[in-house]
């Protein structure tokens, strides 16, 4: 197997500035392939798989191959490995980074983050330390670009054994503070300021990517979490602030501000800000119940323009199955129904009138159908959809009818007694 690494390490490297051309591939697989399916089989067979597993191994095996991602080849064979495979993945990351000049960052950074994963923070430590070897030319631009982004996540996995470490000082700072020997009487007073430097030093490194577009979701969070513990929440509130400037099309992004906003007890005004990308980039996600909430409660609007926006947002809200499983929208969508029909506002009717014309062909096959009581069992849930479909259907729907009757079996008077009143109303059916 160790023969096969090293085959798959060396055959990584580029001899010239381009890449090798199919012709060449395909020999290398010729040459390669008798080997990589020696390894294969006796890999297998010490993890006694089906045959299945070999053919899907050898097919993964044949696309890296092609494509010249000899790195593939080599971490499918360690993967086929006992468990105790450490020193080889050692040695065949290693040679992977000293013989590519193209990929070596993107090679030792996923090294690294695996070391980090593994919990060997000693050994990621040092291989962040080594320095990567240099080359007298520069690759095209493709590859300069590809190099510049995968140096950016050597800098934020740098920031993350920090921040780890920085971690490990408060836990253990935690621990001996809940201790009560006598030992303890003179605490080491260098503590804080060993984490502060530490801090200081992930901040540092996360910095130099976070202000750079790309998806740094579990680094962005750190680095706030970090300005937090040194009382720097402006600069906390900033980083997200910034994050989300630089990628509006990550759905994570204002998520985190809005987050750290509610923990911080801002205003409303804040909170509505934020939300309000959020319902309208992403109308299925369960903040959209914490945008109407926060909607409703706002002087900014008068009540009736308030019932239509949010109204507005519950229908896309429902139109997602998941999001019709839960409770709080349904609360919700009746609730509002009941005050724009108690309303009696034409224009609300109107908006209302709007949204349920462009579902009445196919909400009633998904909510306001036999098949439902067979799937769902929550008479809570249930109940509100059945008001709902009397508000918008009339007191005669036969959805209503049923659930009344599949109500009576269970014994739920309470339930039974909401729908009657929601009856009361049917002159007011938002149905023409």
């Amino acid at each position: 197997m160790l023969t096969i690494l090293q085959i798959a390490a060396t055959m990584h490297k580029v001899e010239d500035k381009t890449k090798p051309s199919q012709e060449k591939l395909k020999k290398q697989y010729t040459k390669v392939l008798p080997g990589l399916r020696d390894a294969i089989d006796v890999s297998t067979s010490i993890k006694d798989d089906m045959k299945i597993s070999q053919l899907r191994v050898q097919g993964h095996l044949m696309e890296s191959v092609m494509k010249g991602d000899w790195q593939e080849v080599g971490a499918e064979c360690l993967s086929r490995l006992p468990d105790k495979t450490e020193f080889e993945r050692s040695v065949f990351y290693r040679e992977i980074c000293k013989h590519d000049r193209f990929r070596r960052n993107h090679v030792s950074a996923e090294y690294i983050l695996y070391l980090i994963a593994n919990g060997n923070l000693d050994e990621a430590q040092d291989l962040r330390r080594t320095p990567l070897p240099t080359f007298k030319y520069l690759a095209d631009k493709f590859h300069i670009e590809l190099e510049t982004e995968w140096e950016l996540r050597r800098f934020a996995l740098s920031g993350m054994l920090l921040y780890l470490q920085w971690l490990k000082e408060t836990d253990d700072q935690t621990a001996m503070e809940n201790e009560k020997d006598e030992e303890d009487e003179h605490p080491d007073r260098d503590k804080p300021s060993r984490k502060a430097d530490l801090a200081m030093q992930a901040i540092c490194q996360f910095v130099r990517v976070t202000n750079e577009p790309g998806v740094w979701d579990i680094f962005i969070t750190k680095l706030a979490e970090l300005y937090q513990y040194l009382n720097q929440p402006e600069k906390a509130e900033a980083t997200y602030r910034r994050y989300w400037q630089l990628n509006p099309q990550n759905p994570n992004a204002p998520k985190f501000l809005y987050n750290f906003l509610k923990s911080s007890g801002e205003s409303d005004t804040k909170l509505i800000e934020v939300l309000q990308d959020i319902v309208t980039k992403q109308p299925s996600d369960s903040l959209v119940v914490d945008y109407i909430q926060l909607l409703l409660g706002s002087v900014s609007q008068p009540p009736e323009s308030r019932h239509s926006v949010c109204l507005h947002h519950l229908f896309r809200l429902l139109d997602y199955p998941s999001s019709g499983q839960e409770l709080p929208p349904w609360e919700l969508f009746v609730n509002l129904l009941k005050s724009v029909l108690n309303s009696k506002e034409e224009s609300e009717l109107v908006s209302v009138r709007e949204c349920w014309t462009e579902r009445e062909s196919w909400w009633p096959a998904q909510y306001f159908s036999r098949r439902n009581l067979k799937t769902t069992k929550s008479p809570q849930l249930q109940t509100l959809r059945a008001i709902s479909a009397i508000y918008l259907q009339g007191k005669d729907c036969k959805f209503a009818q049923k659930v009344e009757t599949w109500l009576s079996k269970g014994q739920n008077h309470h339930l039974q007694r909401k729908l009657q009143k929601a009856k009361e109303m049917t002159a007011l059916s938002v149905s023409k």
